[in-house]
This record gives C-alpha cells, structure tokens and sequence, in this order.
C-alpha cells in the first residue's frame, strides 16, 4: 500500500525533474546557441576586422614600398641636385674669377689705352715736326741738287780745261798699291807664300775722255825703269822688252772708280824688290814697288 502510494509520487517527482531538466537543457542549450552565435558574429567581426586589417596592412606595405621607392627617387633627385649645385658653385667660382681676371685686363687696356694714346699724341708731334723737317731737307736737298749739277758742270769745264793745258801722258792713277796674296786670300810678304798680286788704283776724272780700254799690268824688277810703253831699261842689263803679264778691261768713263787687277806671276817670286807697271794704250797710269822677303824658319 505504502509502495503503490510511492510510485505516483516517484513518477510524479520524476516527471518533474525530467521536465525541469528538459526546461533546463533547453535554457541551456538556447544560452548555449545565443553564445554560439555571439561567438560566432563575434569571430565573424573578428575575422571581417581581421581582412580589413590584413588588407589595410598590404595596403600600408605598398604604399610604404612604394613611399621607400619614392624616398629613394628623392635622394636620387636630392643627389643629382646637390651635384648640379656643386658644379654650379664650381662654376660661379670660375666665372667670379674670370670676372676679376677680366676686370683686371680691362684696367690694363685702359692704362694701354692711355699710354697708346699718349705715344700717339707724341708720334703725332714728332710727325709733324718730321714733316717740316722733312720739307727742309726737301728744300736743302733741292739746292744741294742744284749746286751738284752747278758743280758737275764746273768740273767737266774744268776737266776740259785741264786737258786743254795738260796732255793726258801727264795723268795717272791715284792710290797706286800692291797687294801680294797666299793662296787662302790672307796678304803676305814672303817670296815663297806669293801667290798672286792685287793691283789697285783709283781712275781720274781726267782719264774720263778714254772710254773703254783695256789696262795691261807689267811685273819687272825694282831697278827697271819704263823708258817707253814697249820696253824697260834694266840698269845692269840694258833695255828689256816689256811682257804684259795680265789684262783687264775697264771704261775710264765712269771715272773716278777704283780698279782692281789680279795679277798671277808665271814663275816662282824670289826675293827682292819689284815694281808694278799699268798703262792703257799710250797712257800711262802708274807703277808702284814692293819687296819679298826670305822666309826664316817658320818666320
């Protein structure tokens, strides 16, 4: 009886807890899926954040690779900046000194200038007075001129008048010398070195009337004396034809003019006294004598 009271209430008790056990379980099972869901929309939340993060972050990485590679132009940029800066300075440096330089010239051309300009003044003084100078060396030559002809024709008066008074036999050469020569052209007065004889004289303007004429030189002893123009008198052997050792052509016309012989002896000189004869056809022009000594040793 006891027992069968019981198992009402037992069953009674039981449905109660399986209820409140089902009730239970739902509450928690709905609390379970409410924090599922939370969790889930949480995660969900935490994962879009995370995408958005993520896609922020590459977004932050390329611009920063693309700020790096930006920043790197720059520098390039800043570089080649500060070079065109540096050759720029360079430059202004050269052209300040090339300014200075070049103000230093033109100081210098000024003072050239100046100078220039001076001497020019000066030259142009000293031009004229050159020019006046010049018109009066004009005017002195003009009257020089005129008394040279003056006197020109004086002198051939004269010459006519002095061979009016003088026949021309009368007349001879001036500055009559003889020179003996070595063979390398130095003068000596050894017998033994002579080479050859360089006959000079001066023509006259007297001997001007003769026109061309050929000058014949005689080389004979000291002692020989010209008795005419076709011998020689030698005072210990007698009279001795005249050999005419060279000759020369000469216009006595352009008188007076210096004449020079070469006379070359056709034997060896010994030593002695000589004299040189010149004369023109019948004229005789002069003679002059020289000595050649012996030779002493290696005097």
């Amino acid at each position: 009886m006891e027992l069968a009271a019981i198992k009402p209430i037992a069953l009674g008790l039981l449905a109660l807890l399986v209820l409140g056990g089902g009730i239970y379980f739902f509450d928690q099972s709905r609390k379970r899926t409410a924090e599922r869901d939370r969790v889930a929309l949480r995660a969900d939340s935490l994962m879009a954040a995370k995408l958005t993060l993520e896609r922020d972050t590459s977004q932050l990485g390329s611009q920063l690779r693309a700020a790096r590679t930006d920043l790197g132009d720059l520098n390039a940029r800043i570089e080649t900046v500060n070079r065109e800066l540096s050759r720029k300075s360079a430059q202004l440096a050269r052209i300040g000194r090339q300014n200075t330089a070049r103000a230093e010239e033109a100081a210098q051309l000024s003072a050239d200038l100046e100078r220039l300009t001076a001497q020019r003044d000066s030259m142009t003084t000293q031009l004229a007075t050159l020019t006046t100078e010049r018109q009066g060396l004009t005017d002195q030559n003009a009257q020089l001129t005129r008394r040279t002809d003056t006197l020109t024709r004086e002198v051939v008066m004269l010459n006519e008048r002095i061979r009016g008074m003088a026949p021309l036999s009368a007349v001879t050469a001036d500055a009559f010398r003889v020179e003996v020569v070595k063979p390398n052209d130095k003068v000596t007065a050894k017998a033994k070195k002579a080479d050859e004889l360089a006959v000079s004289f001066t023509l006259p303007t007297a001997l001007s009337g003769l026109g061309e004429q050929v000058v014949n030189v005689v080389l004979v002893p000291a002692q020989s004396q010209p008795s005419a123009l076709t011998e020689v008198k030698d005072l210990t052997t007698g009279t001795l034809p005249i050999v005419v050792q060279t000759t020369k052509t000469v216009n006595f016309g352009q008188t007076p003019q210096a004449v020079t012989v070469q006379l070359e002896p056709t034997q060896r000189l010994e030593p002695g006294a000589y004299r040189v004869i010149a004369y023109a056809g019948n004229t005789y022009l002069g003679s002059a004598e020289f000595r050649l000594r012996d030779s002493f040793w290696f005097f």
